[in-house]
């Protein structure tokens, strides 16, 4: 199945309108992150790279960051948190994607790069998204996009899974 084709169109910030976006994607249940990333790179036609840092790096950017570059994304998230609270981070940021938020993405980059990814070319970074890039119907957006994927997602994760970071 070629998904590009097939990218959900967001229009609107109201729930009703995000549910009918989510229920357009192939969410895994029970909840599999490396596989909806997967999907998230067929839609986008764009490799993902997943990178967990130092929640003080990110002190700037909320839990998450979301690095533009030529043809792949990469999305920094914190390391150390439970795996409900990065997948939470992670599904933001892919949100913003989906969403169509990288219109507001700040291209002077290359100092936050390097203090973030000491490994990464900072000139190979084109534009990075982080709390403070987008306005607050953006950011609300894409919370809402994390938090129903999740709620989609969770019929088969259980409190004791959650707790103990198995889910």
């Amino acid at each position: 199945m070629n998904l590009r084709r097939k990218r959900p169109q967001y229009r609107g910030s109201s729930e009703a309108d995000m549910r009918g976006v989510i229920s357009q994607l192939p969410v895994p249940s029970p909840w599999d992150r490396t596989a909806f990333v997967r999907t998230v790179e067929q839609l986008r036609g764009r490799r993902i790279t997943l990178l967990p840092v130092d929640a003080a790096l990110l002190a700037g950017s909320a839990c998450g960051l979301w690095l533009v570059r030529e043809h792949d994304d990469i999305v920094l998230y914190q390391d150390g948190t439970s795996q409900l609270h990065a997948d939470q981070i992670i599904l933001h940021e892919l949100g913003h994607m989906l969403l169509g938020h990288d219109k507001n993405a700040k291209t002077d980059t290359a100092q936050m790069v390097s203090a973030l990814t000491p490994n990464l070319d900072p000139g190979a970074v084109k534009a990075a998204l982080g709390r403070s890039a987008y306005d607050t119907s953006a950011e609300h957006d894409a919370e809402l996009f994390a938090s129903l994927v999740l709620s989609h997602s969770s019929k088969d994760r259980t409190l004791t899974d959650v707790l103990l970071g198995r889910q």
